[in-house]
């Protein structure tokens, strides 16, 4: 395959495997900037499909890392990945989901979102922005979501998980920018991503995964922290602001589990 003359900026892509996902967005966007891409995913056969269709459409290069990112050794398999090139954007968005009723969740699944959720986004962000810092220049993207901002009932450790991430990013912004390096928390709001077309949401709440990721692009080093997509703000306003903070997002959790309850347990087993 021809590769056209690239610039040789590298970036890497976690949770990126899935067609449709905000994962998939952003490697295409950065792949249309020419740049190299280090992709990393749990799911093997669908991440070499998508390192294909960005080699084949971009001529860029792309190297695949196959990761359960709840493992111990995380940062050594991409260290032996990536030792040879200059990482310059990192985009964490991978996540792992297990949602229900708190007490019905056996304490290894809640383990298991943390080391996933939470673990594996400091050690990224502690070893790649250490390297960034030392360089004087980088772009770390830590995806967290609404539920950052509207802890969810059915749902509380992954929003208590995405509110960590938030604050984690919001925090290094302000100590990694006099460095010349950019941390963006993204609260992302409900997209038309492969789970969302799965579950029972209405069309209408669901936002763009390319537009959501254009938005947060155009926002690095500009700001901590973006909420992408009309949806979020309308749906902060009514379950917050209207209803009220307590009774609000306690119907917005319910409503939202209604919404994915049926998908969630199947993927249970």
């Amino acid at each position: 395959m021809n590769n056209k003359a690239n610039n040789g900026q590298w970036g890497l892509i976690t949770g990126c495997a899935r067609q449709y996902g905000l994962g998939e967005a952003f490697a295409k966007n950065l792949a249309r900037k020419n740049v190299n891409l280090v992709l990393v995913d749990i799911l093997e056969g669908e991440l070499q499909i998508r390192a294909q269709e960005l080699i084949a459409q971009y001529g860029i290069e792309v190297r695949t890392v196959v990761l359960d990112m709840g493992r111990d050794d995380i940062i050594a398999e991409l260290t032996s990945a990536t030792q040879d090139l200059e990482i310059t954007m990192l985009v964490c968005n991978h996540y792992y989901l297990s949602a229900g009723e708190f007490h019905t969740i056996s304490v290894d699944e809640h383990i298991k979102m943390m080391n996933v959720n939470v673990r594996s986004y400091m050690l990224m962000a502690h070893y790649f922005g250490k390297k960034m810092i030392k360089k004087g220049q980088g772009d770390i993207v830590m995806v967290s979501s609404l539920s950052a901002i509207m802890p969810l009932p059915f749902n509380v450790h992954y929003s208590s998980f995405k509110a960590y991430i938030s604050n984690m990013a919001e925090a290094l912004h302000g100590e990694m920018k006099p460095h010349g390096v950019n941390s963006i928390s993204v609260i992302a709001p409900f997209m038309n991503s492969a789970d969302a077309r799965e579950a029972d949401i209405p069309q209408w709440i669901l936002a763009d995964t390319n537009k959501v990721v254009k938005a947060v692009i155009s926002k690095l080093g500009k700001r901590s922290r973006i909420i992408p997509g009309f949806s979020s703000a309308l749906l902060y306003f009514i379950f917050v602001r209207l209803m009220g903070r307590t009774k609000g997002l306690s119907r917005f959790g319910k409503l939202i589990w209604e919404s994915v309850k049926n998908v969630a347990l199947e993927k249970k087993g």
